[in-house]
């Protein structure tokens, strides 16, 4: 099993606390014989099982994430998601009804579910960390709605508002062709300042989720700024950017080797019949193309992940004190992005188990935590806490809606 080594910290007495790193320990066989039985009795009860489907599969990629030891346990009830999922599909149902005979309905439907997205976000967040457990310890998320409109919903009013705008000002003027050339430029201005500030409304986003967040009694928080997001978008732009350049040369250069090599196949050819030797070269450099192009795009999705994975994990504290670590490698990531996909490609889809147990543990063999102190003594503290409170389940209506 990867893991990462156990480094040593001070806490404020002077005394060594050591880091505790993330562990999994699930094996691609043991998820694949779940994932199997799943599949197949969710298309025999016509999708009814995708609901316990789901908490067996939580339950042991959870049951198999160790901190010092000690796994995660997933307590939701199949039914409670199976019950948010009936209301999901009847109101696409409807949707889809109002759509073929009521189209302003439809729309209204639309504007609806758009307005009461912020509302769903964090009530299915509250589901999921209200049934994650650690150690006796139940996850929690603040219900703070008046915020989750503020970042969620709030980007895409700034972004609409002004085309909106740009609509009533080419359509409703007197002077069509001059308000048309006006309109263009503003909402091509509207456009650029929206995608500008795009790391920003994530950055927003990062710190209401992480925020938002309890173990117990404690709360999470992210310490870090704007300007990380910044950083990581345009970090990807330019290294998307060299990667194009990188693509295009490939496909020029393949393409004249796969040219060159055709030609030479009919020059050397003494009958109607191609050389298949020489045939075959040109079908090589497209090949070899091909691959590069595939590496290309593994490696710009590779450093997105993994400088957005370090980024947030970095920044992340538990109780103010207990800081998460992270450093994973953007080239090592890649070459698992790529081992994947040719497991994938291999076993013509079947290794998705192998896959998902993969990338699970390498993500959290680079991971870990730092506490100030002994962790056993904060989880015994936060165990004591609860325990004088109550333990909170989360609230009744709480439920996972999604198909």
């Amino acid at each position: 099993m990867t893991a990462i080594a156990s480094e040593s910290v001070k806490d404020e007495s002077g005394h060594k606390v050591e880091s505790v790193p993330f562990q999994f320990t699930g094996k691609g066989f043991e998820y694949f014989k779940i994932a199997i039985v799943n599949i197949i009795l969710t298309i025999l009860t016509l999708g009814i099982y995708s609901a316990w489907a789901k908490v067996r599969t939580t339950q042991y990629f959870y049951g198999n994430t160790l901190l010092k030891d000690a796994g995660f346990r997933y307590t939701a009830k199949p039914l409670t998601i199976l019950y948010g999922r009936i209301i999901a599909l009847v109101a696409f149902v409807v949707f889809l009804v109002c759509q073929r005979f009521m189209p302003n309905a439809a729309s209204v439907m639309m504007l609806g579910l758009f307005a009461l997205m912020p509302v769903i976000i964090v009530r299915s967040m509250a589901f999921d960390l209200a049934n994650s457990v650690h150690r006796n310890v139940r996850f929690g998320f603040k219900k703070d709605y008046t915020r989750a409109y503020k970042v969620f919903l709030l980007p895409f009013v700034l972004l609409f508002a002004p085309i909106l705008a740009v609509v009533f000002l080419v359509f409703g003027g007197s002077d069509a062709s001059a308000n048309g050339e006006v309109g263009a430029v503003l909402m091509a201005a509207s456009t650029l300042l929206f995608i500008a500030c795009i790391p920003f409304f994530k950055y927003l986003a990062t710190k209401f989720m992480v925020d938002s967040c309890r173990y117990g009694t404690s709360a999470f928080q992210y310490t870090g700024g704007a300007g990380g997001f910044y950083k990581l978008y345009l970090g990807t732009f330019l290294v998307g950017l060299v990667m194009a350049l990188i693509a295009i040369a490939v496909v020029m250069v393949s393409g004249s080797g796969a040219t060159l090599a055709s030609y030479a196949a009919l020059a050397g050819s003494q009958s109607d019949a191609i050389n298949p030797i020489l045939l075959g070269a040109s079908i090589v450099p497209m090949l070899l193309g091909g691959l590069m192009l595939l590496a290309c795009y593994c490696l710009v999705f590779a450093f997105f992940s993994a400088k957005r994975f370090n980024l947030i994990y970095n920044n992340s504290q538990l109780d103010g004190e207990n800081q998460l670590s992270a450093n994973m490698p953007v080239f090592g990531l890649t070459a698992l992005y790529m081992s994947n996909m040719l497991i994938l490609s291999l076993t013509l889809g079947l290794g998705f188990a192998w896959v998902r147990v993969r990338s699970a543990r390498y993500q959290l063999a680079h991971l870990t935590l730092e506490p100030v102190y002994s962790l056993d003594e904060y989880v015994a503290a936060q165990q004591s806490k609860v325990g004088s409170l109550g333990e909170q389940m989360g609230e009744v209506f709480d439920m996972e809606i999604g198909i």
